[in-house]
This record gives structure tokens, C-alpha cells and sequence, in this order.
């Protein structure tokens, strides 16, 4: 039986804890063949982001071009794409997907989680211009939610059923950045709430939200609707926090391969 196909849109990490190449083992992993489109270059390990070049977006567009013409896609994760000219490049691509009814999931990525700035110029007005209208879904964070709304958020619920009136696509607001002893993630789909708890961990876990919207993807290509999706996909991501590795000098990161294992 041939396996679905999940493409991630996304910068490439060379910590392995987040970006392209993490999307992938998690694509993997969770039943997909992955495919990788790399649109900017990050100087970054564990213990923080050094910096980050953009690719040319002709030289993404090629990437992307050579994939679509020899496999059919069932799944797309927008992750970092790091400037005006790559998102725009993007924009015709991504309407064929929702054109084809293909799933697009956008991991609103404007800074890393510590702070320091990833894209070149308006990450968010770029994102609602070229990119967002083609999605099926955003999983911004807090800080990435108050960014797109312009507002201090203080309830994740109103906070979630604005952003689906603004861009008019479930929204995934992801509560990482809030205090508490526990994560709580809200996903508004237009018509209601559905809430997901896990305990937090202690300490620093790097790439736990683009390990979710890479999960979510990868269950979206394997047909999953959408509240089963995210449903799984969080539990997916609560196995590999548990077993989070520790490979550096910095923070943590999630243990994709273990995670499939012990659920």
C-alpha cells in the first residue's frame, strides 16, 4: 500500500530540533512519506538562534516545483519562510492545494520561541496577505496570536473565535506561553471549542509547536478529520515531550521516534 505524502514548507534547523528536517522524522514516523522544501537556512543549536539566511525565492520555488511534478500531495506544512518574497512566491502554489482540497497547515513561525526575530520585514502582514487565505488552519502561539490580532490576549477562547472571524479557518491556538502547571491548547472551528490539556514539563522544550502542526499534518494526509487530527496529534506530541531528549548543552528537545512508541 502506497503511503501518503506530507511536504513541509520550512527553514531548515541544524539542531535537528525543529524545522524541515524535524517535520520529516515526525512525518515519518506517524505513517507518511515526507517531503522537504527548505526555505531559509538557520545558525542556531540548542542553546539559542545565531541567525538565519533566506533562500531566494526562485530557488524555493524550484524545490517546490520538481516535487509537485512527480508526487501527489496529500498534506502541507507552512513552517518558517522568512521573508515578503518567499511567501508571496507562494501564494499561486498554495491556492492550487486548496483548490485541490489538499490540507494546508500554517505554523504562524515570526520568531523563534525565545524571541529572536525569523522572517525579514512583516512576518504577519506578509503571512495574512499571501498566505493565510489559502490554509486550512493556523496554529499561532500566544505571542503569534497577539501579533495577528493586535491585541494583549487574556482569554485564549475569544482570542481563538476572533482569529476564525478575521481569516475564517479553524484556529489552533496553542497555550505553551502561558503560565500554569498546565499547557492548555484551544481549537476553535467556527462552530466550537474543543480544549487540550497536558502537564507541563519542566524546563525548556525546543520545536514542541512545530512538532504539533507537523503531527496534525501528517494525520491530515492520512485523512484524519479535523478534531480527530489535532485529538491525536496532541497526544502524539504529550508521548514525546515524556521522553524528551536532552542532546546539547541547551534546552530539550522532543523524542519524535520514542513518542510513536509509547502511546
Amino acid at each position: 500500500m502506497e503511503k501518503p505524502i506530507a511536504i513541509t514548507i520550512a527553514g531548515h534547523d541544524p539542531s535537528g530540533g525543529a524545522g524541515a528536517a524535524a517535520d520529516a522524522i515526525t512525518f515519518a514516523v506517524l505513517g507518511c512519506f515526507p517531503a522537504t522544501v527548505v526555505t531559509a537556512i538557520t545558525y542556531q543549536n540548542t542553546t539559542g538562534v545565531a541567525g538565519f539566511d533566506t533562500l531566494v525565492a526562485g530557488h524555493v520555488e524550484k524545490q517546490l516545483i520538481e516535487v509537485m511534478n512527480d508526487y501527489r500531495i496529500s498534506a502541507v506544512k507552512l513552517g518558517m519562510l522568512g521573508s515578503d518574497e518567499v511567501t508571496s512566491m507562494l501564494a499561486p502554489y498554495l491556492r492550487g492545494y486548496a483548490d485541490a482540497s489538499v490540507p494546508v497547515v500554517c505554523d504562524t513561525v515570526f520568531t523563534s520561541g525565545a524571541g529572536e526575530p525569523l522572517f525579514e520585514g512583516d512576518a504577519a502582514g506578509a503571512y495574512v496577505e499571501h498566505v493565510i487565505p489559502h490554509c486550512s488552519m493556523i496554529t499561532p502561539n500566544l505571542p503569534e496570536a497577539e501579533t495577528l490580532t493586535g491585541k494583549k490576549i487574556e482569554d485564549p477562547r475569544s482570542a481563538a473565535e476572533e482569529l476564525y472571524k478575521l481569516y475564517g479557518i479553524p484556529v489552533l491556538l496553542k497555550g505553551g506561553h502561558a503560565p500554569g502547571y498546565v499547557v492548555g491548547d484551544v481549537l476553535f472551528n467556527g462552530r466550537g471549542f474543543d480544549e487540550f490539556s497536558r502537564p507541563r514539563v519542566k524546563g525548556e522544550i525546543h520545536g514542541t509547536g512545530c512538532l504539533l502542526s507537523a503531527a496534525i499534518t501528517a494525520y491530515f494526509a492520512r485523512d484524519y478529520k479535523l478534531r480527530d487530527a489535532v485529538s491525536a496529534a496532541e497526544d502524539y506530541v504529550s508521548a514525546a515531550l515524556e521522553n524528551r531528549l536532552t542532546p546539547g548543552k541547551g534546552t530539550a528537545i522532543p523524542d519524535r521516534l520514542a513518542a510513536i512508541t509509547s502511546q
